[in-house]
């Protein structure tokens, strides 16, 4: 971090000159993608050559100097360990969790999603009716990774997303069997596909008022 004395007060900020490499894997091994990525790495030395470089350039500017700005050219050091993989028994057999085999591990204790006792809802349109049907299916081909079972789903169709009276009756409707068999029934899990942002603390709210799982998928992931 850099130590930033603004007015005479001392203030420690992060480095966001340093972005974290966001290229996905399917894109890191494309063809050429190998040499390009390669162009673009330096090493840590490096990095923080040119951050300097570019706080010195910054602050030599007359209106950073007018606003009485100072920042160190050191930055302060962390020391660090990085430990070793980690180890589990299963099976009687010592296995290293590396990020691969943790993948392909079956879940220890899994959560069915049997048939039609966990929901999924999603505004009425097309669009996003197709993306939670793609959601759907996408659950279905991991389940045999996963070792549990993902059946259909009760779908919860809403009118509109934002809309937090509708969503908490059709939900309670589902819970009290009203459209069924009239039994109470708790479901396993809510899969919400989301349009806007803005509404997961509103499903979120409503969930948890009932202790009821969730996972919320955007359209942007789904």
């Amino acid at each position: 971090m850099f130590l930033v004395k603004v007015a005479e007060k001392s203030h420690y900020l992060p480095t966001e000159f340093c972005l974290l490499d966001g290229v996905p894997d399917s894109v890191r091994k494309g063809p050429g993608m190998r040499d390009a990525l390669a162009q673009t790495r330096i090493d840590p030395q490096e990095k923080i050559r040119r951050i300097q470089k570019m706080v010195t350039e910054l602050f030599n500017q007359k209106a950073i100097k007018d606003w009485n700005l100072v920042i160190e050219q050191e930055p302060i050091q962390i020391s660090t360990n990085v430990l070793s993989t980690p180890q589990m028994i299963s099976q009687n057999q010592i296995i290293r969790c590396d990020e691969n085999t943790l993948r392909k591990l079956p879940i220890t204790k899994a959560a069915h999603l049997l048939e039609g006792e966990w929901i999924m809802v999603y505004e009425k349109s097309d669009r996003v009716y197709q993306i939670a049907d793609t959601i759907y299916n996408d659950m279905m081909k991991a389940s045999n990774q996963l070792k549990l079972k993902v059946e259909m789903p009760a779908w919860i169709e809403l009118s509109r997303e934002g809309n937090k009276e509708e969503f908490e009756e059709q939900l309670c409707r589902y819970m009290s069997g009203e459209d069924t068999d009239r039994q109470f029934r708790h479901p396993t899990m809510v899969v919400i596909v989301l349009q806007r942002e803005n509404n997961y603390s509103m499903f979120k709210e409503i969930l948890l008022k009932y202790r009821i799982p969730s996972q919320v998928v955007t359209c942007r992931n789904g």
